[in-house]
């Protein structure tokens, strides 16, 4: 990484400067991500929703928001160089999943008590929305605000992550997504970039 690629890479985590779409997209996604499960009688809401405002500062920094430096920042970008975005955001959320392995083997981690086959479904499907927001804004500053919101949202609609039907419906749901918006990300650039 050149010097002049690394001071875009650090400049574009802490750069705030967004389209509103965007903060609309990190709003709604995570929101929607949390309360699907609700709409799918999997869960309940269990706080306030301004308990996620509340929470959101936190999971920032403590909860898993700065992750996406990593994640989306750096792993995403380099494998959608050699790969599809498909099997790239696939890649992706594998290691992402290793990465968390190992706190199910803490006792009170709260990863202990759920089933790491269900988890893996939520954190794929977690990672199709993650790859339709970086590719439309492809903002690390965004990534962290949407993992950071989705954590905040859990504690008002704490998800079942038994319930691997469930997980394969919220799956599905955000695969196909993903190849919609994908589609029509990849139209949208095609008109503004016409070959000659």
């Amino acid at each position: 990484m050149s010097k002049q690629s690394f001071h875009f890479f650090v400049k574009n985590i802490f750069n705030l400067k967004q389209p509103i779409t965007g903060y609309v997209s990190v709003v709604v996604l995570a929101w929607g991500f949390c309360l699907l499960p609700v709409l799918l009688g999997a869960s309940q809401q269990q706080a306030p929703i301004y308990v996620a405002l509340t929470q959101f500062p936190v999971m920032i920094f403590f909860g898993g928001g700065l992750e996406e430096v990593g994640w989306r920042g750096y792993l995403l970008p380099q494998l959608q160089e050699r790969f599809s975005s498909f099997v790239s955001t696939c890649i992706t959320a594998i290691i992402w999943s290793i990465w968390h392995l190992p706190l199910w083997l803490v006792k009170g981690s709260g990863q202990d008590v759920i089933r790491f086959s269900s988890y893996v479904l939520i954190v794929f499907s977690f990672a199709f929305l993650f790859t339709f927001l970086w590719n439309r804004y492809e903002s690390i500053a965004l990534c962290i605000l949407l993992h950071a919101g989705f954590n905040s949202f859990t504690d008002v609609y704490p998800p079942n992550y038994n319930n691997i039907p469930v997980s394969l419906i919220i799956l599905m749901s955000y695969f196909i997504f993903f190849i919609l918006s994908n589609y029509f990300i990849r139209g949208k650039s095609a008109k503004k970039h016409p070959s000659n």
